[in-house]
């Protein structure tokens, strides 16, 4: 089903001719845009908020690169010759398929924007999603994910968020406990490295 998909999608995508390549360099705009986010707002904002949001897409990177190695999924055009990905996309398409890391950056990134804003400013909060589910659609319209990709992604993105703000919460109230997470971090980077290369 998700190839039937990413056919009726490429269809669409074949009419609409030149003009397609316009969504794939707005989708490449949108994540590279977006990682100098956690940045702006260390320094422009609020540095607890740039630091954490870099720790939750730091989770978030962590967890793509692990899942990516251990399923070893091939990219649509691969697994299926019938689809033929927007050639723009697949520069930035490298490496394997599940789960989508454009998806997973923008989710985590605007997200995490997301909720942060949400008490004070719901349009601005609304307008983060529509990024993050407009960025999801793009990788699929483009060729270069299934579905899947794109929606275990936002999933995965969804989880580093709440972790962070769940964590933060439990530092705050047990701040003994701070030198434990980054100890358990540490050693988890370096199973993660070892896997990775054994893989």
């Amino acid at each position: 089903m998700d190839i039937t998909i990413l056919l009726w999608l490429q269809k669409l995508r074949e009419a609409m001719g030149p003009a397609a390549n316009v969504i794939a360099y707005l989708s490449d705009f949108l994540v590279f845009s977006a990682l100098f986010v956690p940045f702006i707002w260390y320094w422009c904002t609020n540095k607890e908020d740039g630091k954490d949001v870099l720790l939750a897409l730091a989770v978030s990177l962590f967890i793509n690169q692990f899942l990516k190695v251990t399923f070893s999924v091939y990219r649509p055009w691969i697994r299926d010759p019938a689809i033929t990905p927007s050639y723009t996309a697949m520069q930035f398409a490298t490496g394997y398929s599940f789960p989508s890391a454009h998806t997973q950056i923008c989710g985590t990134i605007y997200g995490y924007l997301a909720v942060k804003l949400y008490p004070k400013n719901k349009k601005l909060s609304a307008l983060c999603i529509l990024v993050i589910l407009f960025t999801g659609f793009t990788r699929m319209f483009l060729g270069v994910h299934t579905p899947q990709d794109v929606l275990t992604g936002m999933a995965i993105a969804a989880v580093s968020v709440w972790g962070v703000l769940k964590a933060n919460v439990f530092i705050e109230a047990n701040p003994h406990y701070r030198k434990y997470f980054a100890i358990t971090a540490l050693i988890l980077s370096v199973i993660g490295i070892a896997y990775a290369v054994n893989k």
